[in-house]
């Protein structure tokens, strides 16, 4: 579906394509969930995309500080990670300001990687903001912990 925008051709709406451009644009919530679907896709361009340079990850009680660091790192890792497992979303909250929101999600991660069965529960949370009419993640946390 291609959507035409009249009188918009310096903002951000007037290059989306799609709703779900348009909705990626406007909701921090989509923009995270687009992250996550290319990660679970093998798009790892796409999910660079969604990320600001300075982004901040911590995972695991370690810390990459660029996007640029975390494309040489654990990107493709938590690609594979992704494609190979299920995540079921258990619960999320969320604030959204003007431009900066937060997105809190706990979520159950089943499947096989790497020949080991795994059973896992998750908490993330991921702070972004809006550059420009556009939300990029700045920041997120991610861990971990076997499922009782």
């Amino acid at each position: 579906m291609t959507l035409a925008l009249v009188g918009l051709s310096e903002t951000p709406l007037a290059v989306a394509k799609t709703a779900e451009d348009i909705a990626a644009l406007q909701s921090p919530i989509a923009t995270v969930d687009r992250f996550h679907a290319a990660l679970t896709e093998g798009k790892v361009e796409a999910a660079l995309k969604l990320l600001s340079d300075d982004v901040l990850i911590y995972e695991s009680g370690r810390a990459e500080r660029s996007k640029a660091e975390y494309a040489s790192h654990h990107l493709k890792a938590d690609a594979e990670f992704a494609g190979a497992t299920q995540r079921k979303l258990v619960k999320r909250a969320s604030w959204v300001g003007p431009d900066t929101a937060w997105v809190t999600t706990e979520a159950e991660t089943t499947g096989t990687f790497k020949g080991r069965a795994l059973a896992l529960t998750g908490t993330e949370t991921m702070i972004l903001l809006r550059t420009a009419g556009v939300w990029k993640i700045v920041h997120i946390h991610w861990s971990s912990a076997t499922k009782r």
